[in-house]
């Protein structure tokens, strides 16, 4: 993972980190009530955790190898295919209901879960 964006996040999110420790270690005035080595080490264990996960995460995403042509093509072939593309169904699990009726269902057909028929209680009469 030899990258730039990691390299900046990753120095970025532990100078903040260091900032927010020293901060905790140092903001009650009575030295009594600081916090002790154990949980500053704690404290910077855990932040340091977040903040490498939080750097990952970034560079990957800054990193991301999108290929926007590459999408067009897709969408393209699907709709070529009669493949839908916004719902990801394919045509060959499709509802085999009446067509002049699309609320009405056959034995055996195909509910689309974004779009389920009405109970007939419910249909105005």
């Amino acid at each position: 993972m030899n990258s730039q964006v990691f390299t900046v996040c990753i120095i970025v999110s532990g100078l903040v980190t260091a900032a927010v420790v020293l901060f905790y270690a140092k903001k009650n005035p009575n030295p009594y009530f600081r916090p002790k080595k154990g949980e500053l080490v704690m404290m910077t264990l855990f932040l340091g955790i977040i903040s490498g996960t939080g750097s990952f995460v970034l560079s990957t995403f800054f990193e991301a190898d999108v290929n926007i042509q590459k999408f067009k093509e897709q969408a393209e072939m699907e709709r070529q295919s009669g493949i839908r593309a916004s719902s990801g169904e394919n045509p060959s699990t499709r509802p085999t209901g009446s067509e002049e009726d699309p609320e009405e269902e056959t034995p055996g057909s195909v509910v689309n879960p974004a779009n389920p028929p009405i109970p007939p209680f419910l249909k105005e009469r």
